[in-house]
């Protein structure tokens, strides 16, 4: 499964008003095989704008808009070459997939790879400093770990580091554990395979998920839409009627306040399998 994209969110919230559109009417000067449009009034205009005119290939899209020179880039070349062309570019009134996307990147998924303390967006390299307890086990902050590739030993003064080989521990992956293989507490003579200190074990492993499970994604999906009404609900005004409709209630967090709180609780419900109890020191 992969991340939700903006069309599946227009899709999850029909009737809301995702698909409004509007549209602006602008003249500028094109070139065969070139993307740029010169001599342009770029006010409102905005990168992922549908273009269309004579000359502009369907579909082409505003990739980027320089308000300085008064020139729009397009993601195709113009097939033609025209001075003052009309262009109308179209555009959805509430928010843009671009803006939808930004959202879902830099807040949403890291919001829920935080709580989770899970990559669910691929495997990474992670490095953890825990304080040792003296016990056969070891708690890492983040799962499912894939591999261990390094456990060194940091505690301080000279020649006072050592690794630990990764065979000499069982990782027990979807719960983030490290178990000594052998049983240290036989002997009162044996060093801890995770000796008492503070941030003193050092940890370099593989963690997270190579596919992204298919709940996880429902799970963003259901929490950018909470995202997406609330950014509805402060462009558009609104609430819900109160007796005889002579006022508006808005609710605790404004329009939409039942529907948002609704979406949270399913993404929550979804995300609670994955939260991690136990973490390391």
């Amino acid at each position: 499964m992969s991340l939700p994209t903006a069309t599946e969110l227009r899709e999850l919230l029909q009737g809301y008003g995702l698909d409004s559109v509007a549209t602006e009417v602008r003249t500028g000067d094109i070139t065969s095989g070139s993307p740029t449009v010169d001599n342009i009034d770029t006010e409102e205009l905005l990168t992922g704008m549908r273009v269309s005119g004579s000359g502009i290939p369907d579909g082409a899209l505003v990739e980027s808009v320089d308000h300085k020179a008064s020139q729009v880039t397009l993601d195709v070349n113009a097939t033609a070459t025209t001075v003052g062309e009309s262009l109308t570019f179209t555009y959805f009134l509430y928010m843009t997939n671009d803006w939808i996307e930004k959202r879902r990147d830099r807040f949403v998924v890291p919001w829920v790879e935080n709580k989770c303390r899970q990559s669910f967006t691929g495997q990474k390299t992670v490095i953890e400093y825990h304080s040792g307890s003296g016990s056969t086990v070891l708690h890492l902050d983040t799962k499912p770990i894939v591999s261990v590739d390094e456990i060194e030993i940091v505690s301080g003064g000279v020649n006072s580091e050592y690794l630990i080989g990764p065979g000499s521990v069982e990782v027990i992956s979807s719960e983030g554990i490290l178990k000594a293989r052998r049983n240290w507490d036989i002997s009162a003579y044996a060093i801890p395979l995770f000796p008492k200190g503070t941030k003193n074990i050092k940890v370099t492993f593989t963690a997270g998920w190579d596919v992204m499970p298919n709940d996880i994604s429902e799970a963003l999906l259901y929490l950018m839409a909470e995202v997406a009404l609330g950014q509805i609900a402060n462009r558009t005004g609104g609430g819900g009627l109160t007796v005889q409709a002579f006022g508006r209630d808005y609710g605790a967090r404004g329009k939409y306040t039942h529907q948002r709180d609704d979406l949270a609780r399913q993404a929550l419900g979804i995300l609670n399998k994955y939260f991690t109890g136990s973490v390391g020191g």
